[in-house]
């Protein structure tokens, strides 16, 4: 088994343990300690530490909506990049244009 694929489990049971224990921790910045991280301490590239940040980071309360009817995520109040409200983003986060497209 080689050195990446080793990381590669390794990695996933740590992201599959803290998935499974979200209330493990305090509010406010507690989230952070949840992160999976390098041996230097810098947050790994993961989707399990997409879903800590954007379930508990404070700065990502009520940011993303989900329209039941046209299927797109929504902005619901500004990111902290400063998105603006009512962005729509198709399945892929790319913003979706709102503009109407007429022909002649």
């Amino acid at each position: 088994m080689s050195t990446s694929d080793k990381r590669s489990q390794q990695d996933f049971r740590v992201a599959t343990a803290v998935m499974a224990n979200p209330s493990s921790a305090s509010i406010t910045d507690s989230w952070r300690k949840r992160l999976v991280v390098t041996d230097k301490g810098k947050p790994r590239a993961l989707l399990a530490n997409a879903i800590i940040v954007l379930k508990d980071a404070p700065e990502w309360d009520g940011v993303l909506g989900f329209n039941e009817f046209s299927l797109d995520t929504v902005v619901l109040k500004s990111t902290p990049w400063g998105a603006d409200v009512g962005l729509r983003m198709d399945r892929s986060g790319r913003p979706i244009n709102n503009r109407l497209v007429t022909t002649q």
